[in-house]
């Protein structure tokens, strides 16, 4: 049996991407600005390294991409720790590598987050000695799994089923037209959301907790945590592993009693 891990979304520079304790806002700057982003850091990052040491151990690493936030060019990188993109990559690579996989496989995310020449993304597949692609086949015992980055979604409380449906049928779509392989599996990221349609297509949950973006314009749900899944000898997937963190637990906003 290999334990397959999905992993992605990190965000890392932004203050609620995962941070490693290096970077982590000072308590002093919080009571500063109001909001106790030190707090919700260190719950992150500890809930991931209890999470990671759950799964140990852990065969290879399927890295979603977003693996730092970028400039934040639409907000001045108003909620940015480093707005420098190495140190990003540097933040995610050493997340990362707290799985001890023996193997890595990553794909690009979007160019408003890792620039747009995936800047980001490809210096950490580099750190992680890691192949990169737009759409990453990864075969575990005979299994196929399929992985990228994108895939849509919606405000509705069923929001990603009709584009993971329409995925599922457009890999099959591809195989009787022009041969190319039907995957096993197939996994998503982007939405922050996990999803899962027939047990074999779905998008995985996110390691960044609030922005503002999402608190203005956003009211769909959102899940933080990690997703694995056991491939047998055979090349069946036989258990799969979610790990999820209420986000209750990093409530930044204050009830204002009047």
């Amino acid at each position: 049996m290999k334990r397959i891990l999905f992993l992605g979304d990190t965000h890392c520079g932004h203050i609620s991407g995962l941070t490693p304790p290096a970077w982590r806002v000072s308590k002093e700057r919080c009571e500063m600005i109001g909001q106790d982003w030190h707090s919700v850091q260190e719950k992150c990052w500890n809930t991931y390294l209890k999470y990671i040491e759950e799964l140990k151990p852990i065969y290879g690493v399927c890295v979603g991409g977003d693996c730092g936030d970028g400039t934040q060019r639409k907000q001045n990188g108003l909620e940015l720790i480093t707005t420098d993109e190495a140190e990003q990559a540097n933040m995610a690579i050493y997340a990362i590598k707290k799985t001890e996989a023996e193997h890595y496989a990553c794909v690009y995310g979007t160019p408003y987050h890792v620039g747009p020449q995936y800047a980001i993304d490809a210096a950490v597949a580099k750190g992680l000695d890691a192949p990169i692609d737009n759409t990453m086949d990864v075969l575990v015992n005979g299994c196929r799994i399929r992985f990228r980055h994108k895939i849509g979604g919606s405000q509705t409380p069923v929001g990603g089923d009709p584009a993971l449906r329409k995925k599922d049928i457009n890999d099959l779509v591809w195989k009787e037209e022009h041969g190319l392989p039907k995957a096993d599996l197939q996994a998503f990221f982007h939405v922050h959301r996990w999803r899962m349609i027939d047990m074999k297509i779905f998008s995985c949950p996110a390691l960044q907790a609030w922005t503002s973006f999402g608190s203005r314009q956003c009211e769909s749900i959102i899940h933080w945590g990690l997703f694995a899944v056991d491939i047998d000898d055979d090349g069946t997937p036989i258990k799969f592993h979610k790990k999820f963190m209420r986000l209750k637990e990093i409530k930044v906003n204050k009830d204002q009693i009047w």
